[in-house]
């Protein structure tokens, strides 16, 4: 007699067990019985991540067809974000005297197709000083996490600075939409362009999608707003030249050479402002301190009043500083004692000047002419400034000792 063959043990096999498909794509398993159930047997599937939901859900074996497999789809959703996801696929079986019976899981890994990136609209602007531009930050998928990024000005070349504003955002999985950046331009004394490189830092933890990226710096090109022109434009504005004397050529196209009382060098810069006796009024524009080639400036018998701008100061080559008779009034700005190249200095007939001249003065080793008579300006009574004193040859009117 034929050994009887033992019976075999009812279960569901699975297989495979793991599944690994790009976002976007479907995949699939498969089941089969391992015995014949005495009845229908319900098999139905429940996915713990929304984004894969397998179909047929549930899936049914008879008596009859419980030795074919049946495949189960996973259609892995485009979420939108750049993060790779997992599904755990569980089974739960009823009927055919199956109930209550164990299955195997199904583990399922997504493999992100939107790669995390960061877009910097602008890799370079043009901002005039005292002026501002904007770029837009955006991320090309959904974070799973906080990104941040924060924004630096770095100084490449002349003084130029900017502001940037915010100096941080923020990007969240609720709200990752595209930022703008504004940049301001800062103004400053000098008529030098700039250059400023923004660079960004960026700050998001594991797994977010972004981690590890790198993003692309801005650079800013700087205009300076102090031309030649718009010093003399505002000089001129300031000091009354629509009332001048001769006032020939002034805020015109012709060249500066041709205008009256300029004198340039070879490169176009104003090396002389000679306006002596031609009715300029008002306060004295403290622009003339950005026409860094300036070398004489002579502004005599005229109707300047207020103090005298200490900006004269940051005239490097400076060699004739002429200020005589006007109403010019207050202490003398000590950064006068910064005019290295001076020789020759005329403040006399001022009476509303006061005060003891700078301490710094002793530093001027150049002057040859100190002309202070009919002010209220004096000497410092120490002998540093009494030593120096005497090492100026022409004093006309003296030069009286503060009481």
């Amino acid at each position: 007699e034929p050994t009887p063959q033992p019976a075999m043990r009812a279960g569901v096999t699975v297989d495979p067990t793991r599944v690994t498909l790009p976002e976007g794509w479907t995949g699939s398993y498969s089941l089969v019985l391992d015995a014949q159930p005495d009845g229908d047997v319900t098999i139905t599937m429940s996915s713990d991540n929304p984004d894969v939901a397998p179909y047929p859900n549930p899936v049914i074996f008879t008596p009859d067809n419980w030795q074919t497999r049946q495949l189960v789809g996973l259609p892995a959703a485009d979420d939108g974000d750049a993060v790779d996801d997992t599904a755990v696929i569980s089974h739960t079986v009823s009927g055919g005297g199956y109930d209550g019976m164990t299955v195997a899981s199904v583990t399922v890994t997504i493999t992100d197709e939107d790669t995390g990136g960061i877009t910097v609209s602008a890799s370079s602007l043009n901002v005039r000083e005292g002026e501002e531009a904007t770029y837009r930050v955006s991320l090309s998928a959904q974070p799973s996490d906080e990104v941040s990024i924060f924004m630096a000005g770095h100084n490449v070349s002349g003084s130029a600075g900017v502001t940037v504003e915010p100096a941080s955002i923020t990007f969240t999985p609720d709200d990752w939409q595209p930022r703008t950046v504004t940049v301001r331009a800062d103004e400053d004394d000098d008529t030098t362009d700039g250059e400023v490189v923004i660079a960004h830092s960026l700050l998001t933890t594991p797994g977010s999608g972004y981690d590890g990226i790198e993003v692309d710096h801005v650079t800013v090109a700087v205009t300076d707003d102090d031309t030649t022109l718009e010093i003399l434009r505002d000089f001129y504005n300031g000091a009354g030249g629509a009332n001048w004397t001769d006032n020939a050529n002034w805020l015109s196209s012709r060249p500066l050479a041709e205008w009256r009382g300029i004198t340039v060098d070879e490169d176009g810069q104003v090396t002389a402002l000679v306006l002596d006796g031609n009715n300029l009024a008002g306060d004295l524009p403290p622009e003339i301190g950005k026409l860094e080639s300036l070398t004489r400036l002579a502004l005599n018998r005229n109707g300047l009043t207020g103090a005298i701008p200490l900006q004269l100061g940051s005239l490097p080559n400076l060699s004739i500083l002429g200020l005589a008779r006007n109403s010019l009034s207050g202490a003398l700005p000590a950064e006068l004692a910064d005019l290295s190249e001076l020789t020759r200095l005329s403040l006399h007939d001022n009476t509303g000047l006061s005060g003891p001249l700078p301490s710094g003065f002793t530093g001027l080793t150049n002057l040859q002419r100190l002309a202070i008579a009919n002010t209220g300006l004096c000497a410092p009574a120490d002998a540093a400034f009494t030593a120096w004193l005497a090492t100026v040859p022409d004093k006309p009117g003296g030069v009286p000792t503060c009481q």
